[in-house]
């Protein structure tokens, strides 16, 4: 995780003056295509590739900061006393997702700190069924709650009813309710997960990673990014989509030149999205930036090698920061920036925080926890580290918490 030097703040009055004036020759009046038709044939010749360094350097400090600190804040700094003798289970993706684990081991962390007893339950990938068979097994140990993370509500419905019927509560971390993913379904996620103040919903908070990246690619081109945007299908991928593409629609001089759409099965090493990826890269030679949302894509299905392979020298933005080779690749100039770098043992604390709440019958609240932005000249990390937040939350929730 990334070592920040100093405490972001919000986007003031002056900063935004001036990413205003740098994004001057964006407008709603985008003709931004996002068909995957739209070759570099059809695209002027004076739109060349942009070294990725030299369009990193373009940002002055205060262009980056109004767009790196626009959805972190600090952690609430008032809520209930700590709810006493609780057992929690965390269902988990796999434990052999390294970003999977340090969720759920920063949940036991937090557990610790509040007294509660804690037990991890692996979905493994949802291998065999694993997602629902965790969830099964948390349920028969009839805990005080139940929380979810990184999966669609349509994924586990069953044991999620299941779950309702039992009357244990479920707290969805980075999760889709039912009820949001299909009209008219049922809400199964009852414990409602609050992000950041000016993204608090899931929604929202997917929708940001994507806004991050597009005003980077727009004040790093001067407004006129060619782009390779590489979209999800299905479920929170689409708030993503909806981020990129709405933010880019603002500039008048920018160009989706290609989409590669992928779902999760096509992300294996050497699979249908990096073959896909890779012919998109050689049949438009002349973008300039391109969108790559997750650490996974960059390194383990090869998006990053693919880029580097091509020849070409765009901007290479987006990604979380929590694989080291993420960051490594930042340093080396492989990648521009990490527009949606998140420390995701704050999203645990938050969650561990939102299930206090829910115990004290209060409402939940925004933890602060958003995506950060970081680049080579912005916060550059110390080799071999993951993004680590600015923000000193663990002592934050200490104090909020009354425990040390």
């Amino acid at each position: 995780m990334t070592v920040h030097k100093s405490t972001k703040r919000l986007m003031g009055v002056s900063a935004a003056i001036v990413l205003l004036s740098a994004l001057a020759a964006c407008s709603s009046s985008s003709s931004s295509s996002s068909s995957s038709s739209s070759s570099s044939s059809s695209s002027p010749a004076s739109a060349s590739s942009a070294s990725a360094s030299t369009g990193a350097s373009a940002l002055t400090a205060s262009v980056f900061n109004a767009i790196a600190s626009h959805y972190i804040s600090p952690p609430p700094t008032t809520g209930p006393p700590v709810a006493k003798n609780k057992t929690v289970w965390w269902m988990g993706c796999g434990n052999s997702v390294p970003a999977c684990k340090l969720l759920s081991d920063s949940g036991a962390a937090a557990a610790k700190l509040l007294g509660w007893n804690f037990h991890v339950a692996n979905g493994n990938l949802n291998q065999n069924g694993g997602y629902a068979a965790a969830i099964r097994t948390a349920l028969a140990a009839h805990p005080d709650a139940l929380v979810i993370q990184g999966m669609d509500c349509a994924q586990v419905e069953q044991p999620l009813r299941e779950a309702k019927a039992q009357g244990v509560p479920v707290l969805g971390v980075q999760s889709i309710d039912c009820s949001a993913e299909t009209p008219g379904a049922p809400s199964l996620i009852p414990v409602h997960m609050l992000y950041a103040k000016n993204a608090p919903t899931l929604q929202l908070y997917y929708n940001s990673f994507a806004v991050n990246a597009a005003k980077y690619i727009i004040a790093a081109t001067g407004g006129h990014a060619r782009v390779i945007a590489n979209l999800g299908k299905g479920g929170f991928y689409t708030y993503m989509n909806q981020g990129f593409m709405s933010t880019m629609a603002t500039c008048s001089g920018c160009k989706i030149i290609d989409d590669v759409q992928w779902a999760d099965a096509d992300t294996a090493p050497n699979g249908p999205w990096i073959q896909a990826f890779t012919a998109a890269l050689a049949k438009n030679p002349t973008i300039n930036a391109v969108f790559i949302p997750f650490d996974s894509l960059m390194t383990t299905s090869g998006g990053l090698r693919a880029v580097q392979d091509s020849g070409l020298h765009p901007l290479v933005v987006g990604g979380n920061g929590n694989d080291p080779q993420v960051v490594q690749a930042l340093s080396a100039g492989q990648l521009t920036a990490i527009t949606a770098a998140q420390d995701f043992r704050w999203l645990s604390y938050g969650a561990m925080d939102e299930l206090n709440r829910f115990f004290n019958h209060q409402p939940s609240v925004p933890e602060g926890i958003g995506p950060a932005v970081v680049d080579a000249k912005h916060g550059l990390p110390a080799a071999g580290q993951a993004y680590t937040s600015p923000i000193n939350w663990q002592l934050d929730y200490k104090k909020l918490w009354g425990v040390s």
